[in-house]
């Protein structure tokens, strides 16, 4: 396995009278609109015409990999992240075009690479067919130049994720070639009815989705470069906690690091805030704790305040560029201030403390953090109307006194900094499994029309499933590598998606728990609601003649929980990072505002490379 920290080419265009904004605004299109697979065949590719190679330049980190001892002294790849070459790698040498394209499309990994082969005359730019590299494109207009790297080197110039779903060739032109279907695409196009669902279906999905996580988590974290520790990225939450339950179940590592992170309000960065994320972490720290007495498990507090987060803004907006909303500059800042992995260690014993007990007892804050009752006007819900809740509103405060509880809290901590390179996080849990806001008014729609697909449902989930790459996944490792963290994905692993490809209904059914169908009431998890505890209960006795609903998202994750002795998380609504870290609520303090595009002050941030440049002439 090869392992490099970034990378960057820039190609000049020899002809003054070629317009290089064609291919800007092809991939401009895929960065603003989630386009149909297919949709990408029925347009020409754009020929960059009179590509003068003699002027590329190409940068890696370290150095740029010379593959003679595997190929040939021909070949030339410079690569950002790591992958792991199929046995054809020989046939990268072949004199065919269609030969190597098809071999580089097989390599397995998380990585962005481009490969000169001197054999076909060409320089081969693509990623790996989920995305989960970074590789921009940006674009020069007046100068003709082309610059492909895998971060934003200038926020004032725009820039676009390539697609994980083509290869960039370029010769003495350039052209896009389509790469073969992976499994994560073939999963968004499958329809699924929901006509079958029995016991029997139900508990052979289950089984064979843990299955396949386990073999997920294990698979994962036998390729984590810290031999003592594994890291997770921990909010306590469902997706976090059951990641973190089957690490520990299925690995044997010295110690376990869960990272936790929060924001306050306070300019002194060693006062602790009570963001909800940092509740949810307590609660499912604790059951993981009894649950396994004898493993070293270390919760790692990370607090930030305003006065950090608006130093380090600029830093932050350049990391997350293109992605350049106030959501994205949220998430790139809970993931920029996790990576630093500086925090404070949790004590065992604080769970002894009378605080502890009360804050457990608290009604109001366990409402704050488990499902809630939906209240909406009958037949209410209309087509194009499903509002992103997940990303557009705030959760209420509890109404807890933290003074006390953070003094206690405090106690229990010392100084701790981690030294692992690689984290484990959930992403990908709410594309499978129907874990957005949204999804819940796609099924509220088509629960109100006489079909029997879900098919605005079904479009939300397909819509979420092709865009993972540019919204999620691009950002997210820009902003980690930053700090020479890898994000690794359990849920986006290849067994997994490929197990789902199989799944006789949709994985992302989302059921009303007041009516429920029989095969849900036989499930761990629907006798383990408790409905005093939801938010807006009240309305379950009096509901003011409106429709009244409690809709269990992400319903086989929380089974999959329940049977791993969790409890707590299986009752935990979803929550987006940025409520639920608090980010989201001190960036509109710091700015008086809430409106979703960050300001760009990233554009005089100094990047600091080694570049190793490599003139290639053909």
């Amino acid at each position: 396995m090869i392992e490099n920290e970034y990378i960057e080419a820039e190609f000049r265009i020899k002809d003054e009278k070629f317009d290089i904004s064609e291919i800007e605004c092809k991939l401009s299109k895929f960065n603003e609109t989630t386009l149909e697979y297919d949709s990408f065949i029925n347009t020409p590719n754009v020929d960059l015409y009179s590509f003068n190679i003699e002027n590329c330049k190409l940068s890696s980190s370290h150095n740029t990999l010379d593959l003679e001892s595997d190929i040939c002294n021909l070949c030339i790849l410079a690569l950002f992240g790591n992958f792991s070459p199929d046995q054809n790698t020989p046939n990268l040498c072949i004199n065919d075009v269609n030969t190597v394209l098809n071999t580089l499309s097989q390599f397995t990994g998380s990585f962005s690479l481009i490969y000169v082969s001197i054999h076909t005359g060409h320089i081969y730019i693509l990623k790996d067919n989920y995305g989960f590299k970074s590789l921009l494109a940006s674009f020069n207009i007046e100068n003709k130049l082309i610059t492909i790297s895998n971060k934003a080197l200038n926020t004032n110039v725009s820039c676009y994720e390539l697609p994980p779903f083509i290869t960039l060739v370029v010769g003495k032109n350039m052209k896009m070639y389509l790469k073969p279907k992976s499994d994560i695409y073939k999963l968004a196009e499958k329809k699924f009815s929901q006509n079958f669902i029995t016991d029997d279906l139900v508990n052979k999905v289950i089984n064979s989705i843990h299955k396949e996580l386990i073999n997920s988590v294990k698979s994962i974290c036998k390729i984590t470069r810290q031999n003592k520790c594994v890291s997770i990225l921990f909010s306590g939450g469902l997706d976090s906690a059951v990641i973190t339950t089957i690490t520990l179940l299925q690995t044997q590592f010295s110690y376990y690091e869960l990272i936790n992170v929060c924001f306050n309000d306070s300019s002194d960065v060693s006062e602790f805030g009570v963001a909800p994320d940092r509740i949810t972490s307590l609660l499912s720290y604790e059951e993981l704790v009894n649950l396994f007495p004898n493993l070293d498990i270390r919760l790692v507090l990370i607090d930030v305040s305003s006065e950090e987060y608006a130093r380090n803004e600029s830093e932050i907006f350049a990391l997350t560029y293109p992605n350049n909303t106030h959501m994205d500059l949220n998430i790139g800042a809970s993931l920029y201030y996790a990576g630093t992995l500086r925090g404070k260690l949790l004590s065992k014993e604080f769970f002894k403390s009378h605080h502890w007990q009360q804050l457990k007892s608290n009604v109001s804050i366990l409402k704050s953090i488990n499902f809630k009752v939906t209240i909406s006007k009958r037949n209410s819900v209309k087509s194009g109307s499903k509002c992103e809740l997940d990303e557009l509103v705030s959760e209420s405060d509890s109404n807890i006194d933290s003074t006390q509880f953070l003094e206690e809290l405090k106690k229990h901590c010392k100084d701790y900094v981690s030294v692992t390179s690689d984290v484990l996080m959930g992403t990908g849990a709410d594309e499978l499994f129907g874990g957005y806001g949204r999804h819940v008014s796609a099924k509220i729609y088509d629960q109100n029309s006489d079909s029997t697909i879900d098919h605005s449902f079904t479009q939300e989930i397909h819509k979420d499933i092709l865009r993972l790459w540019k919204r999620n996944l691009g950002r997210d490792d820009r902003v980690l590598n930053f700090r020479n963290i890898s994000a690794l994905y359990p849920f986006l692993a290849n067994n997994l998606v490929n197990c789902m490809l199989t799944l006789p209904f949709n994985p992302a059914v989302i059921v009303d728990f007041l009516d429920a169908p029989d095969w849900f009431k036989s499930l761990g998890i629907y006798k383990e609601v408790d409905l005093n505890l939801l938010l807006n209960s009240e309305f379950l006795t009096n509901s003011g003649g409106k429709s009244v609903s409690v809709y269990i998202n992400k319903w086989i994750l929380r089974e999959i929980a329940y049977i791993n002795g969790l409890r707590m998380c299986c009752n935990f609504k979803k929550r987006a990072i940025q409520f639920g870290t608090r980010s989201a609520k001190i960036f509109n303090k710091l700015h008086n505002m809430s409106n979703r595009h960050a300001s760009n002050k990233g554009s005089n941030i100094l990047h600091y490379y080694i570049y190793i440049v490599v003139y290639i002439s053909i």
